[in-house]
């Protein structure tokens, strides 16, 4: 959550991880009293909270979000939006696959691995085509 406080009130907002359901848990934070408003789903959320229940709000929401098993720092799944032929890697198509930008479904940058692909130049010479 990244929160951000003005007068006696915070205003903040946190975006999830798979299997770890954030709207959920900041409903039941806002439920026991301990937010001013809270809602969202499972992959994001946003809540207000007095800057006085900043701190009991935030260990219960990080208790709960532990019980879902986050930060529990096992492997993570690998998405990917698709495969990526090395000869199609140009810098145009990256441009046009960052104007698509983020959305619900995918909120996070696209992933499009490329088979079983070499560098023809040393490690320390080679540079990604989208830095």
């Amino acid at each position: 959550m990244v929160i951000g406080l003005s007068g006696d009130e915070g205003k903040g907002s946190g975006r999830s991880v798979s299997g770890v359901d954030l709207g959920a848990a900041i409903h039941r934070v806002a439920a026991e009293g301990l937010l001013l408003r809270g809602g969202g789903h499972k992959m994001a959320a946003g809540l207000t909270v007095a800057r006085g229940q900043l701190e009991p709000a935030m260990e219960r929401l990080a208790d709960l979000l532990a019980r879902q098993g986050a930060g529990a720092g096992g492997p993570a799944d690998l998405r990917l939006d698709g495969l990526l032929m090395p000869g199609a890697a140009t810098p145009a198509l990256v441009e046009e696959i960052d104007k698509a930008g983020p959305s619900a479904r995918a909120p996070l940058p696209r992933a499009l691995p490329l088979p079983r692909w070499r560098s023809p130049r040393p490690a320390a010479s080679a540079r990604p085509i989208c830095a």
